[in-house]
Formats: structure tokens, sequence, C-alpha cells
């Protein structure tokens, strides 16, 4: 989250890509871990200006 809090939404991204895909493999059907991972993704896509791909993650 350091690199988020100081703006650097590039390096972010595929740190929060990267935990979304293990969370997905960790936790089977609809688990909190995985709203939370999809939730980071989406605000730093958000931050970043960078909606359009987000929105294929949640399917």
């Amino acid at each position: 989250m350091l690199l988020y809090e100081k703006g650097d939404y590039d390096a972010t991204e595929p740190l929060f890509r990267e935990a979304l895909a293990m969370r997905r493999n960790l936790f089977a059907g609809d688990h909190s871990d995985v709203a939370e991972s999809l939730n980071d993704v989406a605000a730093g896509a958000r931050a970043g200006r960078s909606l359009s791909p987000v929105s294929n993650l949640a399917r």
C-alpha cells in the first residue's frame, strides 16, 4: 500500500492483480478476501484513471 499512497499507480497495479490471482486460487466462491483484492485493483485503476481493463476482473 505504500506505493499506492505515494501515487505510484503503475507500480501498484501488477501487485494488486497478483494478490487478486493468489486469493482467487486460495479461496473458493464469494470470499471477502477476494472482494478486498477486487476493490484494491479497482481503486488503483480509478486513481490512475485506467478503468476500462478493470471491468473484466469481476467476471
